[in-house]
């Protein structure tokens, strides 16, 4: 009984082997290009294809990058006729030899190439793409955007790139970065504005003092003639101190490196940069017009000597670097930032430390003066979440924001009359200068001028042995 049972079990097993190689075989023979055609329609290639960046400069200006054009050519082997042939074209437009690219395409699978040209072949797919050239020192710290979608927002690239997607995409921007608005924010304004969203920059200027609002709302009645103010709070901080503890430059700018006032590299504050592109802003939207920074002069605090600051002190003055703007006749602007004399009866002169202030001279307000805490955490985050609930109301866009993108009619602030003050080594002074207000005078001489313009003053500093010059705000 059990031999019989074995063998019936044995007949089973054989009878079941003998189906599943029978359908095995048919599947093969009869279904096998089936699967394997919808294996290939599941076959999948990804191709990162970079969208074209903006140009990276330094802080004068130079570019540090350029854009290469490319092609990116998907190949599909299968599709190909002649594969000698594809080899050879391919080859003659990418860095790869006939035989390489032979060999990809005996493998039968798909692949990607960069080409330097397009061409034109069965199973050759060509697409425009982009590559980035860049020039050292590690310009890739600076703006550029990773692949990976983590994007650095230093420099504007990058926040450029952003700012312009969310505006397309009908979202509301609210920035505080200040290159940004000063370089480009013309064309996002009328970007945001064709997409009925906001683009709010009151951050940019001033920190948490409220300045661009009022300009464009509570002083909408007037004609702004003139905006001056303190407007980079480390340069102040590091001009308090020399007036107050008598350090030099070097000394306090250390502190205020310490203190987190400063950057590791303090260029964009104390040679005036930063200044500079607060006061376009403000230009900007004052004047109706684009202000290019490039053509705004922008002087910093680090030629100014401890001994200027004493001799100013002495004589009822305080150096501050301002940031101004004024409109000419003929509807003409201009804009510069440098260091000036300010009397100590101007409450300009007693704005001290890291604080800002920013004067706006209308036609039927006179001067009016905003004040505070122009820079930190806090003032700033206050001024980003106003413009936030701003685009919160119920009114989506706010259509006073803006200005053409016109950059004629600037003029050089050379033209300007100012008196300015001199110090030179010498002590007598020429009989064309006797006019002027000497103020100290010994082995060296401090004077201040009558007014002239700042041509005038550029020549007479290249006629004297000048050892300092800056304007006197009156």
């Amino acid at each position: 009984m059990m031999s019989k049972r074995l063998l019936a079990l044995f007949i089973v097993f054989v009878l079941l082997f003998v189906q599943v190689t029978l359908r095995l075989y048919t599947i093969a023979a009869d279904e096998g290009g089936e699967f394997l055609a919808s294996a290939q329609r599941q076959q999948q290639m990804e191709l990162v294809l970079c969208e074209r960046g903006g140009l990276i400069t330094d802080i004068n200006g130079r570019p540090l990058n350029y854009e290469e054009g490319a092609f990116a050519a998907l190949v599909q082997p299968e599709e190909c006729q002649g594969l000698s042939r594809t080899a050879m074209l391919l080859a003659s437009a990418c860095d790869l030899t006939t035989r390489e690219v032979l060999d990809y395409l005996e493998k039968g699978s798909p692949f990607s190439l960069t080409l330097e040209r397009p061409v034109e072949a069965p199973g050759v797919t060509v697409l425009p793409c982009l590559t980035r050239s860049e020039t050292p020192p590690a310009v890739h710290l600076v703006g550029t955007m990773g692949a990976d979608g983590s994007t650095p927002l230093s420099g504007v690239e990058a926040a450029y790139e952003y700012t312009r997607r969310c505006l397309m995409a009908g979202k509301h921007v609210v920035t505080a970065n200040k290159q940004l608005v000063a370089e480009h924010g013309c064309e996002l304004l009328e970007l945001a504005r064709k997409n009925h969203v906001n683009y709010l920059f009151e951050a940019s200027v001033g920190g948490g003092i409220p300045v661009l609002h009022p300009l464009t709302q509570c002083m909408a009645a007037n004609r702004v003639d003139e905006i001056y103010g303190i407007l980079n709070g480390t340069t102040n901080f590091i001009l308090t101190k020399m007036v107050k503890e008598g350090a030099s430059f070097a000394e306090v700018l250390k502190l205020a490196q310490e203190k987190g006032y400063a950057e590791a590299d303090p260029t964009a504050d104390v040679e005036g940069i930063d200044a500079g592109r607060k006061i376009c802003i403000l230009a900007d939207l004052a004047f109706g017009h684009q202000v290019d920074p490039a053509q705004v002069p922008m002087e910093g605090i680090t030629g100014i000597d401890l001994k200027d600051v004493e001799i100013a002190g002495r004589h009822g003055y305080r150096i501050k670097l301002l940031g101004r703007c004024l409109r000419l006749e003929g509807g003409r602007r201009t804009a510069y930032v440098a260091p000036h004399l300010i009397s100590e009866e101007n409450p300009m002169s007693d704005v001290n430390d890291v604080f800002n202030a920013v004067v706006v001279r209308g036609n039927a307000t006179g001067e009016v003066m905003f004040y505070g805490k122009g820079a930190g955490e806090l003032p700033t985050a206050s001024a980003c979440v106003a413009d936030v609930i701003e685009c919160l109301q119920e009114e989506r866009h706010r259509p006073e924001i803006g200005w053409s993108a016109d950059t004629g009619g600037f003029a050089s602030p050379l033209t300007l009359k100012n008196r300015w003050y001199f110090r030179v080594g010498t002590d007598t002074l020429p009989e064309a200068l006797h006019g002027a207000k000497v103020l100290e005078q010994g082995t060296e001489t401090a004077f201040i001028t009558p007014p002239i313009t700042g041509t005038d003053a550029e020549r007479l500093a290249a006629y004297l042995p000048t050892l300092a010059k800056m304007r006197v705000l009156d």
